[in-house]
């Protein structure tokens, strides 16, 4: 049991430390955006709306936000859904492996927030306004697996 404590507190700093990383971004961004930066794209990847540099806040803000929802949702584990019938002998490792797997997408949204403002801004000194066209593969990459991950390992331990 112990081991599993240990993985849980890793993933727990993990997620915490996605925040700082993009918080820290963000601030880096901020001292190096020009006063007008994009701040929406089309579905081409084209830039199609403009605003002040301190949008690159936002992004930080909605994962801070996320990160407090989604722990408070994993405290309360028995409004999990499972994709297996609950009994007395699995409750528990169901209602771990759920808590788990929100820790786990904690580390995912921040990461993909990471690379909508690095897509968006790069480091500063990006000249064209395209979105890069890797963006979408990755967040669905990023978002398949722990799901997938979670549903085997969830049946696995029916």
């Amino acid at each position: 049991m112990k081991n599993v404590l240990s993985l849980d507190k890793k993933l727990e700093i993990a997620a915490l430390s996605m925040f700082a990383i993009l918080l820290g971004f963000s601030i880096y961004l901020y001292f190096n955006l020009p006063e007008t930066i994009a701040t929406h794209f089309n579905a081409v990847g084209t830039a199609d709306a403009y605003g002040p540099k301190s949008t690159v806040f936002i992004l930080p803000g909605i994962y801070l936000f996320l990160q407090v929802l989604m722990s408070t949702i994993s405290q309360s584990a028995d409004s999990f859904n499972v994709p297996v019938q609950l009994t007395a002998e699995n409750k528990e490792r169901q209602l771990q492996l759920g808590q788990r797997f929100i820790l786990v997408l904690r580390i995912v949204v921040g990461f993909i927030f990471l690379s909508i403002e690095f897509a968006a801004y790069g480091l500063g000194d990006k000249t064209d306004d395209d979105l890069t066209i890797w963006l979408l593969p990755i967040v669905l990459l990023l978002l398949t697996f722990p799901i997938i991950g979670y549903i085997f390992l969830a049946r696995r331990v029916r």
